[in-house]
């Protein structure tokens, strides 16, 4: 498969010395190897017919090795899908691979090909010139074993310590010995799950009185470390699987990590806080024996009894009963199924024997340890801890690692997708502004017209002053904002005793409402764009057509409310094989993009009906009122120009006039009026017409030439 689906380039470029002596040089002196090599660079099959030619040949599936000469890295996000449909990946795991090839001890149980393929184009290396060819007569390992080429190298020390010795006598020789990552069993996933969504549930309807037992615990780490009874009272000199032993010590000694780097008297431990001392304590049952499970270890009984106080109050016997027996299915997994065990070099007491003791992590005959069995697990869980098998010659041990290096911070705040929000923010605080400002400029125009002005003008503010002194695309900003407000669900974090969850919260009618009668802002848009074809009939349709966007937009949203959805579904892809993998766990939909969609349809369609309807009833209406180049379209539609009019010119009263954009200021002592019209910045000046008893509003109106 490598040499298949490689890129032949990078392989010719790094080795391609190497793949020619050990292998293309021997397939080339037959025809079959010569037809062989010449398929490797046929036409490529899909992804879909390469694997169905690999399984035809037998190979089920493709599985790398587990070294501790590197480290794996992962990304992985869920995404949050907006109104709008656009979603944002927000991380929750970020490492990036990472090798250290000087620092390892994998290298002795088996090479990877990578290191074979090094020594086959060294000259120091013992294998220099060497084939991989069985059947070649410059076979690699016709006369030496693999152990000889690591001892050679330094990879393997000679002579053995007493630890490979041992390592020899169980699994086989060193070179030989393949190591496996275990996946997480499915029986093991469920029962995770089960049991945290039970707890963290429990925790959230907790009284008070289990809340306050809980918090006695504490919330920080503590450290356990606990022998199995198997490995009795003797020293012990080491847990690493793959190092030399270390002075006896009474500490339990470190396992084997991905860190690749052999400790000398470390302390292998458990670093567990109160939610896994509770589910660990769950999963045993009520009948554990708190004294024996921590012989004389003090924190240990002080811990775990602060735990059992708290079980106590939030659950019934039976309950705890019922959670220890769906947990038996794991003790008999892992002892029948999946034997994993927990492995020591141990001493006996006058240091003469030294032997390798492996111990069942969830051993019936030790069911003082099953605490810590589970403990184990969730450490596995968590990504703390592996689990790898080492196959070889004599046997295999499936046995669990120490703990590696995992970082825990706060998320990345530049993830958040705030910027749009916080602009859009700003557009509608401007809008509100200049709004604000308007009606400032109508009520003193009010008080300086002596009350003299049209009323019915004022149930236009918002339309006449949006398209006037904000313009388009600032008031379609507001409108689609309201838009996706009411596309939009509204989740907030809760917390209860610690525990943190996410709550649907209902709109309130009132804010539905208001945000419903937001949307007529984008009528606003349509009926002024829509005029130069509607003409004399958009001051028919257009206010009903508004009232009814708002009214059947609130009705929707108040009946059929936005519910948000998840869906949880990891798919990962593999950007560097056995090094990167980049995960998308899931989705989370607050937002619905067809509502924002069906909102638009419906002001469409409302609007094109609501013209239809009254095109047909006043079929044939005749354009009524005076144009002028000052008077904004919208304005001049919407008006009331009755009353206003004398000798064939439109006198607007100053607050309609501010309404529309042209500010006025009468000099005093004189007839005359200095306009400036916003929508082009240029100064007019009229002379304002002399009052009369019949017409006494006038003389504070502005006549519009």
């Amino acid at each position: 498969p490598i040499l298949r689906n490689g890129n032949p380039v990078d392989l010719e470029t790094c080795w391609g010395e190497s793949l020619a002596s050990s292998v293309f040089d021997d397939l080339d002196t037959t025809q079959s190897g010569q037809l062989w090599r010449q398929s490797l660079h046929a036409h490529p099959l899909s992804i879909a017919d390469e694997a169905a030619y690999w399984r035809q040949h037998g190979l089920r599936f493709y599985e790398t090795q587990w070294q501790n000469f590197k480290s794996l890295g992962v990304i992985e996000t869920y995404s949050v899908v907006n109104a709008l449909g656009f979603a944002y990946p927000l991380t929750i795991k970020s490492s990036n691979g990472s090798l250290h090839t000087t620092q390892q001890t994998s290298f002795k149980m088996q090479w990877p090909l990578a290191s074979l393929l090094w020594a086959i184009s060294a000259n120091s290396s013992g294998l220099s010139g060497s084939s991989l060819v069985r059947q070649s007569p410059r076979f690699a390992f016709a006369n030496q074993t693999i152990a000889s080429i690591l001892a050679r190298n330094g990879s393997l020390s000679v002579p053995l310590d007493i630890s490979f010795r041992i390592v020899e006598r169980t699994l086989g020789p060193f070179g030989a010995i393949a190591m496996r990552r275990v996946a997480f069993p499915p029986v093991l996933v469920q029962w995770s799950r089960f049991l945290t969504a039970r707890f963290s549930a429990d925790m959230v309807h907790a009284s008070a009185e289990a809340a306050f037992a809980f918090e006695t615990i504490g919330g920080g780490l503590i450290d356990l470390a606990m022998a199995p009874l198997a490995w009795g009272v003797n020293g012990f000199v080491g847990g690493d699987l793959l190092c030399p032993t270390q002075p006896p010590s009474q500490r339990i000694g470190m396992f084997y990590t991905n860190q690749g780097a052999c400790s000398v008297n470390m302390e292998e431990t458990l670093s567990v806080d109160a939610v896994m001392g509770s589910l660990a304590l769950l999963a045993v049952g009520p009948s554990v024996n708190i004294t024996r499970t921590c012989v004389e270890m003090a924190p240990c009984r002080t811990f775990l009894e602060s735990i059992t106080v708290f079980l106590h109050v939030r659950y019934t016997l039976s309950e705890r009963i019922a959670m220890a027996n769906a947990s038996r299915v794991i003790a008999d997994y892992f002892t029948n199924e999946l034997p994993l065990v927990l492995l020591q070099y141990v001493q006996n007491n006058n240091e003469t024997t030294t032997l390798l003791a492996q111990s069942l992590l969830l051993d019936p005959n030790d069911v003082g340890f099953h605490v810590y069995g589970y403990l184990y697990l969730l450490e596995w869980l968590h990504g703390v801890r592996e689990v790898v098998t080492f196959h070889g010659v004599h046997g295999n041990i499936t046995s669990l690692s120490g703990r590696n290096a995992v970082h825990k911070g706060p998320i990345n705040p530049l993830e958040l997708p705030i910027n749009v929000a916080y602009y859009a923010r700003c557009v509608l605080l401007y809008v509100s502004g200049v709004l604000f400002l308007v009606v400032s400029l109508a009520c003193g125009y009010i008080i300086g017209s002596r009350g003299h002005i049209e009323g019915r003008n004022m149930f236009v503010v918002n339309r006449v002053t949006g398209l006037v002194w904000i313009g388009r695309p600032l008031i379609f900003l507001r409108s689609t904002t309201a838009i996706c407000l009411l596309s939009t669900a509204k989740l907030d974090l809760a917390q209860a005793n610690g525990f943190f969850y996410m709550v649907a919260i209902p709109q309130s009618w009132f804010s539905t409402i208001m945000a419903a009668g937001e949307t007529t802002w984008l009528v606003f848009i349509l009926n002024d764009t829509f005029s130069v074809w509607t003409q004399q009939y958009t001051p028919l349709y257009a206010t009903p057509s508004s009232v009814l966007v708002w009214a059947a937009s609130a009705i929707w949203s108040l009946l059929s409310p936005v519910k948000h959805s998840a869906r949880l579904q990891r798919k990962c892809s593999v950007p560097i094989v056995d090094m990167q993998l980049v995960c998308d766990s899931g989705v989370v939909r607050i937002g619905d993009p067809t509502r924002v969609t069906g909102l638009v349809g419906l002001t469409l369609s409302l609007l094109v009906g609501t013209y239809l309807l009254q095109r047909v009833r006043y079929h044939g209406r005749e354009e009524s009122g005076l144009r002028s180049h000052l008077l904004y379209v919208t304005a001049y539609h919407h008006f009331a120009q009755d009353g206003w009019l004398l000798d064939g010119v439109y006198y607007i009263d100053r607050v309609s006039a501010a309404i529309n954009g042209v500010l006025t200021l009468r000099l005093p002592r004189t007839r005359k009026t200095v306009l400036l019209d916003i929508k082009t910045w240029r100064l007019f000046h009229v002379d304002a017409l002399i009052a009369s008893e019949n017409t006494p509003h006038l003389s504070y109106a502005i006549p519009l030439q």
